[in-house]
């Protein structure tokens, strides 16, 4: 892929950062370069460092003992009850069937409710171009449309959605939208302001010119109510409350909620904190959590439920009896 050299930071360090931060979760090669044009080779990272988590190759022969590091962004499988993802931006892949199937029984929803369990909003712009009311995948120029899985998938699997930026999308692509987020008590200093969601775009021209990115955007509601709503809560029990009777409801759960040691961030032990609880911690709270969902008179209305684990943010050393812990309640005790 070509990418205007113009656009690129002067320092020759600085690049690399930009590209990395640009091409979101790939393995960058710079191929070609002169002073107007920088040719560069994306791919899935082969090495285990990326995911940092010491532990990350005793996580996939868990997981699939078949599989290797470089597939890790590929992964996906669909349990009783809910799906279970790897990286959490298969989260909108789940979310574009369900809308499928919905359209398909000509009863697409006029309202969601996005229950939201995480560390973090994932409201990042993804890497897609706005083409008048259509998003474009500058990958393979193809429409990404929520009502069309397989474009979503190939948006996945080909960068332009990445970990962090697939609530995007959903939020400029649907009408009328409550999100509700539980994050850890220790993110509320720094979190999004209660209040309305704004769509916006972002100007970009790193590889076509004059394009666009879907961005987002969070301000007080000053008492006008606003198609799309954004609420913050730290208490389970609360994010539960008031959630209209007529909409359809969507439970996404980050298990990096649970705990964030690693924050995708390889300098993760000079942090001023780290969300790092014990493991006797981190099983009760998921227990009590996704017991709490199930036992809540809203249960029986979440019409689709993913669940990701999140690798390089939540601990190998959790997943196999987090898993288990999250079947037990969904799935024998329902």
């Amino acid at each position: 892929m070509k990418i205007n050299a113009k656009n690129l930071p002067k320092k020759e360090e600085d690049i690399q950062q930009f590209l990395v931060d640009y091409f979101s979760g790939k393995d960058i090669r710079i191929l070609e370069q002169d002073d107007n044009y920088i040719d560069v080779l994306l791919s899935n990272h082969e090495s285990s460092d990326y995911y940092i988590d010491p532990r990350i190759l005793e996580g996939l022969k868990w997981w699939d003992k078949n599989i290797m590091i470089k597939q890790i962004p590929d992964q996906f499988r669909n349990l009783v009850k809910y799906q279970l993802s790897l990286n959490d931006n298969w989260t909108i892949y789940s979310w574009s069937l369900w809308l499928e199937k919905r359209l398909l029984e000509n009863d697409v929803p006029n309202e969601i409710v996005i229950l939201h369990i995480d560390d973090h909003t994932d409201c990042m712009p993804p890497l897609l171009f706005k083409k008048d009311n259509l998003f474009i995948n500058p990958f393979n120029n193809e429409e990404v449309n929520l009502f069309n899985p397989n474009t979503v998938r190939r948006a996945i699997e080909s960068g332009a959605i990445s970990i962090g930026s697939f609530m995007t999308l959903f939020l400029h692509s649907m009408p009328r939208i409550q999100f509700r987020h539980l994050m850890p008590k220790h993110r509320l200093s720094k979190a999004q302001v209660s209040g309305k969601v704004n769509r916006g775009f972002l100007s970009d021209e790193t590889i076509q010119p004059y394009q666009e990115r879907p961005l987002l955007s969070f301000s007080p509601s000053e008492g006008i109510k606003s198609n799309l709503e954004y609420s913050v809560f730290t208490e389970v029990d609360d994010f539960l409350k008031d959630i209209s009777s007529t909409a359809s409801i969507l439970l996404h759960v980050d298990m990096d909620y649970f705990n964030n040691r690693f924050d995708g961030d390889s300098d993760w032990r000079s942090h001023e904190f780290n969300h790092d609880p014990s493991a006797e911690i981190v099983y009760k709270n998921i227990e009590e959590t996704f017991s709490t969902i199930e036992k809540s008179n809203i249960t029986k209305r979440i019409e689709n439920y993913t669940v990701a684990l999140s690798p390089g943010f939540f601990p190998v050393e959790f997943w196999k009896e987090s898993v288990s812990i999250i079947n037990r309640v969904l799935i024998e005790k329902s």
